[in-house]
């Protein structure tokens, strides 16, 4: 899937692009060196030693790790790098592979260096500081779960001390993680099994050691696959003339390409990169990037010139990210305490409701449409929901989400920032109600560009006080009833060019055209059911011929609609590059001029 990478630290010390390689693929991986700008080693016995909950961080030129010496004193390395923003590694980077490198060295405190001493090295849960980091406050590790990576164990190398070839520690799972939350607050470091005698130990230089060795993160990175569309509408409600080109960006360029039917059928052809001849629908697409093996999902709606057309668009596991978040509170379904920092990606339920004790649920929900341009009218735009289970009264709360979240690792610890000020609050739901919300406003400055789409967070509008309140639905991953999945139904009047007005006398006014010819008149009639009442002709003013005659295919009117369209791909002589006249004749023999010009 795709996937968004955030940096949200600050900071520079030094960073250096040092190159820029395919793996064994056309798309480039660049290495990036990042220094680890802050460290600082902890003891963290709770016994009698040298200095029990002491720092050293400032100034201290070596990190003594996770060791028991003869006066039993526990020690932990903290470090970080809070330069990133600065490291030229863009937003949206996918990290491809990074390593710690660490320098071991000797040191006057520890004498005895034990090759091949197993050390943990765990992602830190808190923001921390070198200057004031100590035994006393020193930040846990964040705790192993479904949504967590779990932490690093490695051997040090048997090599001595003072060795000119750093430790290299494989951290990739972990920095992905890290830089995709707002857990990028560095590692703790530790011994797997401290004992005091004989004592397993290691020192490694830190960031104040003046030469050389101090410890550097090298990290991988490629463009992530980004797909967009350019759609060409079709021109009636029964032609097969649309179109879908997508552009590429990103990954690897050695792509391949699946379409998928509205109901998510894979279709045999064509498994090329854009599609013609189609009908007015909305088309799923997935484009695999081959080198990195990575899949982008998107939909393409395909509408119809000048009309308004509604489709519903179903989430499944692919086109469609949901989860509910719970807050760890105790009560739910007779079970107590139930993590904070549990993923419920896959789950076939949204729950958002309150337990008799307090505990809380809310649900994120996110579709990848794709195809609806600023040009486009959007005039609706529901979210559709469907109940499981006899809702406990109580309203819902819509509110936009406005940070990247991943199905896979949401939780309530690692939800995503939320807009307050465009909410959305249903009314109250007593039974057992299918939900359809009105989401226009945020669809439209998604459609806009005003706002990125992150999805929605739904949640109870007043979870306060005690007793089980409940409204819930079913999710993308919901099987026994596919019907019962979220879906978003997008009503919207797809680009309409502008229509010329009919001239009694044409007087040299040029109307440019690419596929339709699109354009107005001033009769007026009554019966909805009048037919036959224009009949055209297309002249080619360079030699005054008859392109098309249309007398015996009169225009058919729509009543109350004075505006007229002709596909140019619809008449028997193409029209190629050149200056041209529309003649419209009414059932009075009146007749009214176009001058247009038709262009590549």
């Amino acid at each position: 899937m795709l996937r968004i990478i955030r940096l949200v630290l600050s900071g520079c010390l030094f960073f250096a692009i040092t190159s820029t390689f395919s793996q064994g693929c056309p798309g480039p991986v660049t290495t990036v060196t990042v220094a680890i700008n802050e460290d600082a080693t902890i003891t963290t016995s709770t016994i009698t030693c040298t200095r029990p909950g002491a720092n050293f961080g400032p100034n201290d030129p070596q990190m003594a790790d996770g060791h028991l010496v003869a006066n039993s004193c526990l020690y932990k390395i903290y470090l970080q790098a809070t330069n990133l923003l600065s490291s030229g590694i863009p937003s949206n980077a996918v990290i491809y592979s990074a390593s710690l490198k660490l320098t071991a060295t000797t040191s006057t405190a520890v004498t005895s260096y034990t090759a091949g001493a197993q050390q943990y090295l765990e992602v830190a849960s808190m923001p921390w500081a070198e200057s004031t980091i100590n035994g006393s406050n020193a930040p846990v590790a964040i705790p192993v779960s479904s949504a967590f990576p779990a932490p690093v164990t490695y051997s040090v190398p048997a090599a001595p001390a003072n060795s000119s070839v750093p430790v290299s520690v494989d951290v990739t799972s972990q920095m992905k993680f890290m830089m995709g939350s707002q857990f990028n607050n560095g590692w703790s470091i530790s011994m797997v099994s401290p004992v005091a005698s004989p004592p397993k130990n290691i020192v490694y230089r830190s960031s104040e050691y003046t030469l050389g060795g101090a410890p550097y993160l090298e990290i991988k990175y490629y463009l992530p696959l980004q797909v967009s569309a350019t759609v060409t509408h079709a021109t009636s409600a029964i032609a097969n003339d649309g179109a879908v080109d997508l552009t590429i960006t990103g990954g690897s360029g050695n792509y391949t390409y699946q379409w998928y039917t509205s109901a998510g059928v894979a279709t045999s052809s064509p498994t090329t990169q854009d599609q013609t001849s189609l009908v007015s629908d909305y088309y799923k697409f997935r484009v695999h990037d081959q080198c990195f093996d990575e899949d982008y999902y998107g939909y393409a709606l395909v509408g119809i010139y000048c009309k308004e057309v509604t489709f519903d668009l179903k989430t499944d596991p692919d086109w469609g990210y949901d989860s509910y978040i719970n807050n760890g509170g105790a009560g739910f379904v007779g079970v107590m305490n139930i993590p904070a920092n549990t993923n419920y990606g896959t789950n076939t339920d949204l729950f958002n409701q309150q337990s008799f004790v307090g505990g809380l649920q809310h649900s994120l929900i996110r579709f990848r449409y794709f195809g609806i341009t600023p040009d486009d009218n959007v005039s609706a735009g529901r979210l559709n929901m469907f109940a499981n289970g006899t809702h406990a009264f109580n309203s819902l709360t819509l509110l936009r989400v406005t940070q990247d979240w991943k199905e896979q690792y949401v939780t309530w610890v690692i939800q995503p920032a939320l807009s307050a000020p465009d909410a959305i609050t249903t009314t109250g739901y007593t039974v057992t109600p299918d939900a359809a919300i009105d989401v226009l406003p945020m669809l439209v400055n998604f459609q806009l560009g005003t706002a990125t789409n992150y999805g929605f967070l739904t949640r109870l509008t007043s979870p306060s006080g005690v007793g089980l309140k409940k409204i819930n639905f079913f999710s993308s991953d919901y099987t026994t009833n596919i019907t019962k999945r979220p879906s978003l139904a997008i009503s919207f009047t797809a680009v309409c060019p502008a229509h010329a007005h009919l001239r009694v006398k044409p007087d040299g006014y040029n109307y440019e055209v690419r596929k339709i010819l699109t354009f107005y008149h001033n009769e007026e009639y009554e019966d909805p059911d009048v037919t036959n009442y224009l009949i055209y002709k297309i002249i080619r003013i360079s030699d005054n011929k008859l392109m098309d005659d249309e007398a015996d295919y009169p225009l058919t009117l729509k009543y109350g609609d004075n505006r007229c369209f002709i596909p140019l791909s619809s008449l028997p002589t193409p029209l190629a590059a050149d200056d041209y006249m529309l003649e419209v004749t009414n059932q009075k023999k009146e007749k009214t001029y176009l001058k247009f010009k038709v262009i590549p």
